[in-house]
C-alpha cells in the first residue's frame, strides 16, 4: 500500500521510531500506517544503515546503465566531429567502427545525442514558402466552360522504339474537354508557351489556368512565384491558380485523366 502524501517524511520518521521503541507487533504497526510489511522493513533497514537521511526518496536511476557511453567513447566521438565538421552521426558511426575495431560501436541515435548535447549539431532552418504565393492559390471553382483550365505534364516514359514520351496536357475543368495532349521535347517555358499560343487561337482565352507548383508553371524564388510563362498568362488577363504543394488531389480531375492516359 502506498504512503499517505501528507507529511511523508514525518510519517516515516514516526514509524521507524515507534518500530524501534514500542512493543507493538510489526504487522499491526504497518497496518496502522497503511503500508506492507515489506515496505516497513525497507524503511527500518534504511534508517539503521543511513539514519534519517535514508528515509528520503532515492533516485530510481541505475548507477550503471548498459546503454551509457563511456567517457572515452564520448571523447572519441567529439574528436571525430571536430576533425570533420561536415560529418553526420551516421558517417561518424561508420568511421568509429573502422578506427576503433576493439571498442563497442555506439548507435547512431547515441552519437546524435552526444553531438547535440555538445552543441555540435546545426539545426536545419525550415524554408518557409513565399507567403505572397498564397495570393495565387485560391482553387477557383468554374461555373462555365473556359472559366478554369488545368495544365500539367504527364510523367514521361520510353516507347518501344526508345522515344522519350513527355506529354503536356491541357484540360477544361468544367466541361472536362481535353484541349491538347502534346508530346514535348522539353519542359521549358518557351516550348510550353508555343503550345498555349496554338490552343488559345483555337479555343480562346480562359479566365484561370490551374497548375501545380513545378517548373515552368511556378517558381519558389520569385514574387508571387511567377515564371515567364505564368507572367505571360497574366499579361493576357489570365489568372494563374495553383494547388497546394504535395496535394495533387486538388487537381483530381486532371490526375484522373492522366491515369486513363497511362492505361
Amino acid at each position: 500500500m502506498p504512503w499517505k502524501e501528507i507529511n511523508l517524511m514525518d510519517q516515516r520518521m514516526e514509524f521507524v521510531h515507534r518500530a524501534l521503541t514500542e512493543a507493538i507487533p510489526f504487522s499491526e504497526l504497518c497496518k496502522e500506517y497503511n503500508i506492507s510489511r515489506k515496505t516497513g522493513y525497507k524503511w527500518k533497514q534504511r534508517f539503521l544503515e543511513y539514519g534519517y537521511n535514508g528515509l528520503a526518496n532515492q533516485s530510481t536511476r541505475p548507477n550503471n546503465s548498459p546503454n551509457q557511453l563511456s567517457e572515452d567513447t564520448v571523447i572519441k566521438i567529439i574528436q571525430l566531429k571536430f576533425d570533420h565538421p561536415s560529418w553526420g552521426a551516421r558517417k561518424i558511426q561508420k568511421i568509429f567502427e573502422k578506427s576503433y575495431p576493439l571498442s563497442d560501436v555506439p548507435s547512431e541515435s547515441s552519437i546524435k545525442r552526444i553531438l547535440d548535447k555538445a552543441g555540435l549539431v546545426k539545426k536545419k532552418r525550415v524554408r518557409r514558402a513565399n507567403p505572397s504565393q498564397d495570393l495565387l492559390r485560391q482553387l477557383i471553382k468554374p461555373v462555365n466552360p473556359n472559366d478554369v483550365w488545368t495544365v500539367d505534364f504527364k510523367g514521361w516514359w520510353y516507347s518501344s522504339d526508345k522515344f522519350k514520351c513527355l506529354p503536356l496536357t491541357i484540360r477544361d475543368e468544367k466541361s472536362k474537354f481535353i484541349h491538347d495532349i502534346r508530346l514535348m521535347k522539353n519542359q521549358t517555358a518557351e516550348a510550353v508557351r508555343d503550345v498555349f499560343v496554338d490552343v488559345f487561337k483555337k479555343y480562346g482565352l480562359p479566365k484561370v489556368i490551374r497548375s501545380d507548383n513545378g517548373s515552368p508553371f511556378a517558381a519558389h524564388n520569385s514574387h508571387l512565384g511567377l515564371t515567364r510563362l505564368s507572367a505571360w498568362w497574366m499579361s493576357l488577363g489570365i489568372i494563374p491558380d495553383r494547388i497546394d504543394p504535395g496535394c495533387p488531389y486538388q487537381n483530381g480531375g486532371h490526375e484522373r485523366m492522366h491515369r486513363d492516359l497511362k492505361k
